[in-house]
């Protein structure tokens, strides 16, 4: 593969893994469709997408976009939820504590002056959230450590020295939800849970265990923590849900595009393919991946991958045969099967 890749003139196969957590080159290579805008905007979403329509890569992209944005005010936390048994609302607020005090741990262990540079009731709130979630202070420390930050000397010291201060000197607060609701970094005005639970669970179960969470969605939004809920159609149907609906779906158009951008970024001149077919094959390339792609992002990867396998058995020639195309749709057949 890695001679086709030089031929062709990329610096990196732009298909890369068929899943989005696989994928470091993800914010690199993505494209995004007209309805992107919509499901950014920082408030409650319900976000639903067929296996394969790429609701992964979107929560990723989000959580990417909002973290290294400059402007951004935005704390995004991103979490594939797994639940094994209904919640309550005071579960449900435990799980939320959880998960934010995780994802502040990680960002502070890279950028500690965002502890430090945060008014006095932001630091008071993540300081009480990060020892309710993950202290004493021993733990806190460890927990840090494991992060990349040793807390033994230097900044690190410092910080786990100012948190650990202010979660004993000040009052706690116990409402759970307005930590949530002031436990950020400087900067940031918002806080959105990004929740992507496994589409293989059976609808019908993961709908109870997950609606006590949806519930939360407008109480929560008042205190500026967002819910962004990413479901396949089937769980969808079954959950009861106030706030605005997107769905994911990709044209041909958004797919032509996602190919083009895949292309260009990876280091080819060229957005299309076709110039590497043989004088034999009569399809359009380009066209022919979209087409058998049939809406799904997932797949466009999956055969662009199956092309770059088949193509690589005879790399001496390394131009689209019509026998490509036929081994890629064959694989693509057999596993269906």
């Amino acid at each position: 593969m890695r001679e086709v890749l030089g031929v062709w003139g990329l610096a990196r196969n732009p298909f890369g893994p068929e899943w989005a957590e696989g994928d470091p080159a993800l914010p690199d290579l993505a494209y995004h469709p007209s309805w992107w805008e919509g499901v950014k905007q920082p408030e409650p979403a319900l976000i639903v997408g067929a296996p394969g329509s790429g609701k992964t890569a979107t929560a990723l992209l989000l959580a990417h976009d909002w973290m290294n944005e400059t402007a951004s005010q935005v704390f995004p936390v991103y979490a594939s939820l797994s639940l094994t048994v209904p919640l309550t609302v005071e579960t449900a607020g435990r799980k939320f504590s959880r998960l934010l005090g995780q994802a502040l741990l990680e960002y502070l262990a890279l950028d500690p002056e965002a502890f430090r540079a945060a008014e006095l009731p932001e630091q008071t709130s993540a300081a009480r959230l990060l020892m309710l979630t993950l202290g004493p202070k021993d733990r806190l420390a460890a927990a840090f450590a494991q992060a990349g930050l040793s807390c033994t000397q230097g900044i690190g010291s410092v910080l786990l020295g100012e948190i650990s201060d202010l979660a004993t000197v000040c009052p706690e607060i116990p409402d759970l939800f307005a930590l949530l609701g002031r436990a950020r970094p400087a900067g940031r005005e918002a806080t959105v849970f990004l929740l992507d639970p496994p589409s293989e669970e059976k609808p019908e179960e993961l709908a109870g265990r997950l609606q006590p969470l949806l519930d939360l969605a407008l109480p929560l939004a008042r205190l500026g923590v967002y819910l962004k809920v990413f479901l396949p159609p089937d769980l969808a149907r079954r959950v009861r849900w106030e706030g605005r609906t997107f769905r994911i779906e990709w044209g041909e158009g958004d797919l032509e595009e996602m190919l083009k951008t895949r292309l260009q970024r990876s280091g080819r001149a060229s957005s299309s393919l076709n110039a590497e077919a043989s004088q034999e094959l009569r399809e359009d390339v380009d066209q022919w991946l979209v087409r058998k792609a049939r809406g799904s992002p997932r797949e466009l990867v999956r055969l662009g991958n199956r092309l770059l396998e088949a193509v690589g058995r005879h790399s001496e020639d390394p131009h689209i045969l019509p026998g490509d195309l036929a081994m890629v749709e064959g694989r693509g057949e057999e596993e269906e099967g």
